[in-house]
């Protein structure tokens, strides 16, 4: 009997070892466990957001452009009118008829006076001015035997007034036509920078070729 009790007190020795052993190992792996759910928790939790004012101070316009690497755009200048020349012209209504030459006359000798100005704001260079000559009924009348008459004039400023003698020879017959049925002046004016045409019509008065 005495041996049988001391059995049982190493056998319960034994189990209580055991019982401890494995009473260790249980909370150690519940302390590990439980470390690592609070390092994820930690891990995915985003830290709070707070409204404390940034440290940088704003930038402005052209820092942002540098930034970007995009150059700033030029601001362009106000456009002012655009710069051109233009032209009025008159021609004077009291023409001068003569004819002429000798005995017996064969041509008629027209006179008057032509007012060309430049009204742009840049002069007009090389101006020059061409003469053709129509009857009513669309008729060209020669000058001085050419189908046109040109004269240089040069350059006329801005604002400025040019007066231009205009002269020029037609036939008699040419005359008893314009007298019968009137006839129109094209006057082409034309620039380096423009070209402008204008009208005029007239009659020879019956007292002049007489």
């Amino acid at each position: 009997m005495p041996r049988k009790k001391k059995l049982d007190k190493v056998i319960n020795k034994r189990e209580l070892v055991v019982i401890s052993v494995l009473l260790l190992v249980i909370v150690l792996t519940t302390f590990w466990n439980d470390a690592a759910i609070d390092e994820q928790v930690s891990i995915k939790t985003p830290p709070p957001i707070t409204n404390q004012p940034s440290s940088t101070p704003p930038q402005n316009q052209s820092e942002n452009h540098e930034i970007n690497n995009q150059p700033i755009p030029p601001t362009e200048p106000p456009l002012g009118p655009p710069q051109a020349v233009d032209f009025s012209f008159t021609l004077s209504d009291d023409l001068n008829y003569e004819m002429c030459c000798g005995l017996i006359p064969s041509s008629v000798e027209i006179v008057g006076t032509a007012v060309i100005e430049n009204t742009g704001n840049i002069i007009a260079r090389n101006v020059k001015i061409t003469l053709e000559l129509f009857l009513n009924d669309g008729s060209r009348i020669k000058i001085s035997g050419e189908d046109s008459l040109t004269r240089g004039i040069g350059d006329i400023g801005v604002g400025e007034k040019k007066n231009e003698n205009v002269e020029f020879v037609i036939g008699l017959l040419d005359g008893y036509n314009i007298q019968n049925q009137g006839a129109t002046a094209i006057f082409n004016i034309d620039s380096d920078e423009k070209s402008e045409k204008y009208e005029s019509h007239f009659s020879v008065p019956d007292e002049e070729l007489v």
